[in-house]
């Protein structure tokens, strides 16, 4: 579809006009109509037009004079003149504003006929060109954003790095590097726009710096790589900061939430820009201990740590029994308590390190989905998930947040134990139990039928149809949760863990619990003391 506006201060010509256009091409659509140009400017501020057909002399403001306003505000409005007098002057104007034709009154239809057709091919051109353009810079985007992300994970060769470098207009022989990260966190629902409103944010501050490389990465964080080539550019840094913080009142103001903002060390080699972005990703989780608004770098770590005086043996007595047997009695006012209690007790206790703060954290966490596991046999709306329990921790933008995301958890676990059980058959609840008591032993349906004298294929049926899960999902989900527990709370190596819940060949539980936890034994051991990249 091609948009046209009319302007002329002779009514009967702007209908003559819409009766030729409309008969000319179904594709065009008259926008609008005005007498004079001052009126044609003021709708064509905000509704920009491929084509304007004009009149010259009109009231208020000549075709001329629109026409040079509409050149200011749009470069792709074409432009056709009407004219009932044969001026030079204006002729000559005309073509100097790069008009498509000057057409004399009373308009030659075959001429305007001949004048369209011409005018809306270079606007098809102009389009396609557009589209091209388009098209070729956002491959070149997506290609820069992928070469510079592997720069940052160190996963692309050093020839590679030096070939595309080029290419990306990247400089890789300054002084040093330091990597910044910003990291936004706000709803999913809303992530798409805020992550392009942050963008917009970065794009129009870091304009004013030439020593800035700079993107976004697939999770919607800025990555900053900040280099120096000669001893003036040390100096940027502080401006950097300022303009950092301006970044990050901006994004409150627009979005209600600030970012992250994290320093990693500065190196001295493009081939250590890596370490500089693990430094700087490992200063995230220090979003704990600091305030939004701080800028978070390895001095200012130190100096926190000297100052509160942190200690890694530093802890806290959280009596999980107690936990279970509140979530148990389905009691949400005693797990709401409990939860409250554990927080007072580490945002009280300025001594404790970052890595305990996770951990007291994490056994929390475990112990709950532990009891869901145990549970949800008799309430099968009770599904917990690794994945999404350690997402708690890792996506959380603070204690407060992470103790509300927590208590909604216990809380939800404790109406639903709450709720009336459902109706089980008393053979189910046998097999449960037998189950809970030797789950280190090789179990199945036809050992399990034996035992309780009933056929293993009505057993099973009936185990699934109660429960919603087959016995064989049970019973690996469930080895699988007191893996995760001897993972995470002791020094046993892998194979021991295996032996140690049932499985004597260690390949065979590793395929297991990636099937049913998602992740590698190695990844749930090392869980508690990472943050999402």
């Amino acid at each position: 579809m091609y948009t046209v506006f009319l302007v002329d201060d002779e009514p009967f010509i702007l209908e003559g006009l819409t009766m030729i256009l409309c008969g000319f091409s179904t594709e065009i659509s008259i926008l609008g109509q005005a007498e004079n140009g001052e009126q044609a400017l003021n709708y064509l501020r905000h509704n920009p037009v491929d084509l304007l057909i004009t009149d010259i002399r009109m009231p208020a403001m000549d075709g001329i004079e629109l026409i040079r306003q509409i050149k200011k505000l749009s470069t792709s409005t074409r432009f056709i003149i009407l004219s009932g007098y044969d001026d030079f002057a204006y002729v000559k104007e005309g073509i100097h504003l790069g008009i498509e034709n000057y057409l004399l009154k009373p308009v030659n239809i075959e001429e305007l006929e001949a004048t369209l057709e011409n005018t809306l091919e270079k606007i098809r051109e102009d389009r396609k060109n557009q589209y091209q353009k388009t098209y070729m810079k956002r491959n070149f985007e997506i290609l820069r954003e992928n070469i510079l992300y592997r720069w940052m994970k160190n996963t692309i060769s050093e020839d590679e790095l030096m070939e595309r470098a080029s290419l990306i207009d990247v400089n890789l022989q300054c002084e040093s590097y330091q990597v910044i990260l910003l990291r936004m966190w706000y709803d999913n629902s809303l992530k798409k726009e805020a992550d392009e409103e942050v963008y917009l944010i970065c794009q129009n501050y870091f304009s004013e710096f030439s020593n800035l490389i700079w993107f976004q990465d697939i999770q919607g964080h800025i990555v900053i790589v900040f280099v120096t080539r000669n001893q003036s550019d040390f100096l940027e840094m502080n401006r950097l900061e300022k303009v950092l913080f301006q970044i990050q009142q901006k994004a409150y103001e627009l979005l209600r939430v600030y970012p992250l903002i994290t320093l990693g060390k500065r190196v001295f080699n493009y081939t250590s820009v890596w370490e500089s972005y693990e430094e700087a990703k490992e200063l995230q989780k220090y979003r704990w201990v600091f305030e939004e608004t701080w800028i978070i770098n390895k001095d200012k770590v130190r100096e926190a740590e000297r100052s509160k005086g942190y200690k890694q043996s530093q802890v806290i007595e959280t009596n999980l029994e107690q936990l279970s047997n509140l979530l148990i009695a389905g009691d949400q006012k005693g797990v709401t308590n409990f939860v409250e209690e554990v927080f007072g007790k580490i945002t009280s206790n300025s001594c404790m390190s970052v890595i305990n703060i996770q951990g007291v954290i994490t056994e929390l966490i475990l112990t709950m989905e532990q009891i869901a596991c145990q549970l949800q046999l008799q309430n099968n709306n009770i599904q917990p998930s690794y994945d999404i329990i350690l997402s708690c921790l890792q996506e959380a933008r603070n204690l407060e947040e992470l103790k509300e995301t927590i208590k909604e958890i216990a809380i939800e676990m404790a109406k639903q134990v709450s709720a009336p059980p459902s109706i089980q058959s008393p053979i189910v609840r046998q097999v449960i139990q037998y189950t809970l008591d030797n789950y280190t032993k090789d179990l199945s349906l036809k050992i399990l039928g034996d035992i309780f004298n009933t056929n293993s294929v009505y057993l099973g049926q009936l185990f699934k149809k109660e429960t919603g899960q087959s016995y064989v999902q049970y019973f690996h989900s469930l080895r699988m949760q007191k893996a995760k527990s001897l993972l995470l709370n002791s020094h046993l190596k892998i194979h021991e863990i295996a032996l140690q819940v049932g499985y004597s060949d260690v390949n065979y539980f590793y395929r297991v619990f990636k099937k049913y936890v998602g992740i590698s034994p190695s990844e749930v051991r090392g869980s508690c003391y990472t943050t999402i990249e």
